[in-house]
């Protein structure tokens, strides 16, 4: 949208900039360079043209369905099809994440009151 200097909504521009960070920090990739339409980056151009999906099997197949899935929601082209950030607060990939974080510090509490009776 920044590109096209048109009338854009920054919340929305927040949602793709969180769709591209979290990607690049679970895999350690870009998933693509830039989004300048005049430096003609083929993994953009293929996002473009609604390869968003195949980009991320071939660059982030280690990713789980539900990091995929969120991952894909925020980086929706049409903004309004964009995952707002709110709601990104509540997909199941950060539910879960958030369940299994609480269930380990459960776990390690259970660990350490143990170790501390015997």
């Amino acid at each position: 949208e920044l590109y096209d200097r048109g009338e854009y909504v920054a919340s929305k521009v927040d949602s793709w900039c969180l769709g591209w960070s979290a990607f690049y920090l679970l895999s350690a990739l870009p998933l693509f360079q830039t989004a300048n339409p005049a430096a003609e980056d083929a993994d953009f151009v293929l996002i473009r043209q609604g390869g968003l999906s195949q980009l991320l099997d071939c660059k982030g197949s280690h990713l789980s369905e539900n990091a995929k899935d969120f991952i894909l929601q925020l980086l929706q082209l049409d903004p309004s099809q964009r995952m707002a950030v709110r709601m990104a607060l509540r997909h199941p990939w950060l539910r879960d994440l958030a369940c299994q974080r609480k269930q380990s510090h459960q776990q390690d509490e259970e660990d350490m009151a143990f170790e501390e009776t015997e």
